[in-house]
């Protein structure tokens, strides 16, 4: 179900000295105005994510914004995507989303962080936390809690947004 003016929300999946990725469907690279499709890798150098696919590479800034061309059709895969960290099944798998992947800089590594509609990021999150054999009012239960307790973290983010930008305002006023 899609919902007009659906908020839209960033997770972070994965960091790495070096993350490779698959672009199913075409990308456009941000800033750029290229399209790029296929598999990659990102690095960090001097700051700056470097992106590097068949024969080809280029340089971004402190980040890179790839955009699907169709929110519904394109997809990405991250390889070797540790879950399970710390349990006892910890294990690297290949992991595939909807929306526009983000490469940040953070602390010399890369990491990838997915942005899409929260309606989106519910579907994946219902899906990955209860069984295919739960019963159709569980399922419902679970999507109706997942979906305010999302909902409340946005907003009192949002909130403490708006407080801290109102308490810098006064600071630096009266600075």
């Amino acid at each position: 179900m899609k919902v007009k003016n659906a908020p839209v929300i960033s997770v972070g999946v994965v960091s790495g000295i070096e993350l490779a990725f698959t672009l199913n469907g075409d990308f456009a690279a941000g800033y750029t105005g290229r399209i790029i499709t296929g598999r990659w890798t990102a690095r960090v150098r001097n700051d700056r994510v470097v992106l590097k696919g068949d024969g080809s590479g280029f340089e971004m800034f402190d980040k890179a914004l790839l955009i699907p061309s169709d929110q519904s059709a394109c997809s990405f895969v991250l390889h070797a995507v540790t879950i399970g960290v710390d349990f006892h099944w910890q294990r690297n798998e290949d992991q595939v989303f909807r929306g526009s992947l983000k490469l940040l800089t953070v602390g010399g590594q890369v990491t990838a962080v997915n942005i899409l509609p929260v309606e989106d990021y519910l579907v994946s999150v219902i899906s990955s936390e209860m069984s295919a054999t739960s019963s159709v009012e569980l399922l419902k239960a679970h999507a109706v809690i997942s979906r305010s307790w999302l909902l409340a973290q946005l907003d009192k983010s949002a909130r403490l947004t708006k407080e801290h930008k109102k308490y810098e305002a006064g600071r630096i006023t009266r600075e």
